[in-house]
């Protein structure tokens, strides 16, 4: 059984519709993603200045802080979806807790828009959340992408959904 994030779907359909309304994206706000495919470690910048790094990778109480998650190898793939084409790099994950490999964390990236990344996660085999999550403060089964609050080259704005009825906030990385 193969189990996808339904959201990803609502997002894209989300995405199309904000694309479709908005102008090209300048080269002063065009976003780069760098993954460091062996350690799972990530950036963004936007026109040249360090934005968001990747922070932390988990399924229930399992993380790649701590070693239970490993990169177990890494893969670049071509395609296209409502967005248009992308270039995408895949991370697959293996974990001491389950045999094959527990999770795929895709990042994409799209050739006519530099203003769009996609994060998407993939879990080949039925998870059983309650097992994994024994230990874990958290109250979401997994974590990706997950961000640092250390900023990079400046403190650029950004938005959040707080709260159990969320809404959305305005902030800066670093808050």
């Amino acid at each position: 059984m193969v189990v996808r994030f339904r959201s990803l779907g609502l997002l894209l359909h989300a995405l199309v519709v904000a694309v479709a309304a908005r102008p090209p994206v300048s080269p002063s706000s065009a976003l780069k993603l760098d993954v460091n495919t062996i350690t799972g470690a990530f950036t963004i910048s936007v026109g040249g200045n360090g934005w968001l790094s990747g922070d932390e990778y988990r399924v229930g109480a399992m993380s790649a802080t701590n070693g239970d998650l490993r990169i177990l190898g890494s893969s670049k793939s071509h395609g296209t979806d409502p967005l248009g084409p992308y270039t995408a790099t895949t991370l697959d994950w293996v974990s001491n807790a389950m045999p094959g490999t527990t999770l795929y964390t895709t990042f994409r990236e799209y050739e006519q828009d530099a203003g769009i990344i996609v994060f998407e996660q993939l879990f080949p085999q039925e998870l059983n959340l309650k097992s994994l999550n024994k230990g874990s403060p958290l109250l979401a089964g997994t974590v990706f992408p997950g961000f640092s609050r250390k900023t990079g080259d400046r403190d650029l704005p950004c938005f959040a959904y707080h709260g159990v009825f969320p809404k959305l906030e305005s902030c800066t990385v670093s808050t």
